[in-house]
């Protein structure tokens, strides 16, 4: 849990201040939720090519893959989640929708053709981490 706090401290921005205010628990969790959605965005976002970037996000989808299957964290941030999967009530399939919005991010950078595709693409990324969000 460390690991995702730090990340969280480290983004710049105002939440991990806001999750001060949360119970222990729901703070452990925003912390779990905000470094896994930190990490796979950040795949996306630093330099490297469509390919390096996509097997970078496979490897976050066989983490939490793996994650969801038999309980195996493969890293920091997965082991933090691992805690709240227990806790919270996280559906696997909004961790997907974040890891394909992501992809659409990587690979497209965000060049959308139409409404279809932004709606798309922001139910993989906003309303899903809206979703895992209210489930803290």
């Amino acid at each position: 849990m460390q690991e995702s706090r730090a990340i969280t401290r480290k983004s710049a921005s105002n939440l991990a201040l806001a999750f001060v205010l949360l119970p222990r628990p729901k703070r452990d969790g925003m912390s779990a939720l905000y470094a896994f959605c930190r990490e796979v965005d950040d795949v996306a976002d630093e330099p490297g090519t469509p390919d390096e970037k996509m097997r970078g996000l496979d490897d976050w989808q066989t983490a939490i893959d793996r994650l969801f299957a038999d309980g195996l964290a493969s890293n920091a941030v997965t082991r933090a989640l691992a805690a709240c999967i227990r806790t919270f009530d996280f559906a696997k399939e909004d961790f997907d929708a974040v890891i394909a919005g992501t992809r659409m991010d990587a690979v497209e950078r965000l060049r959308l053709r139409d409404e279809a595709e932004l709606a798309l693409y922001c139910d993989r990324v906003a309303c899903a981490v809206g979703r895992l969000s209210c489930a803290v």
